[in-house]
């Protein structure tokens, strides 16, 4: 589902004129861990965000850092329109970012949680 997430925004970025954005295998950690947190949370958060964006900026070189969170949607299609309809996170899919990481997770009742981090990196 990560992949499928991915894809879909990315299709919807190049349908714009934006650059596709790349996976980045070295932030990944920090988007499962965030998504697992969430899950022992209850709720979706930003919880620990400048943290985060500060450790994936040292990993990685990123000179900007954004992020979306979502839960409980069934799929990736849901969730990207979630984002895609919310006025806090369209700017992040539409960003000037290059790189993106993604990690979907599920609790014991099969409710997914969404982390997604959009950077850029020069």
């Amino acid at each position: 589902m990560e992949s499928e997430l991915l894809k879909i925004i990315n299709n919807c970025r190049v349908s714009l004129n934006l650059n596709a954005l790349y996976f980045m295998d070295a932030s990944y950690n920090f988007d499962k861990k965030h998504s697992k947190h969430m899950i022992s949370q209850g709720n979706k958060s930003y919880d620990n965000f400048a943290n985060r964006a500060e450790q994936i900026s040292m990993n990685t070189g990123a000179t900007f850092v954004a992020g979306n969170v979502a839960k409980v949607y069934d799929t990736a299609v849901e969730s990207f329109e979630a984002w895609l309809e919310s006025d806090g996170h369209r700017p992040n899919i539409e960003g000037d970012y290059t790189h993106s990481v993604i990690s979907v997770k599920e609790n014991e009742e099969v409710d997914l949680y969404f982390t997604k981090q959009f950077f850029k990196q020069n």
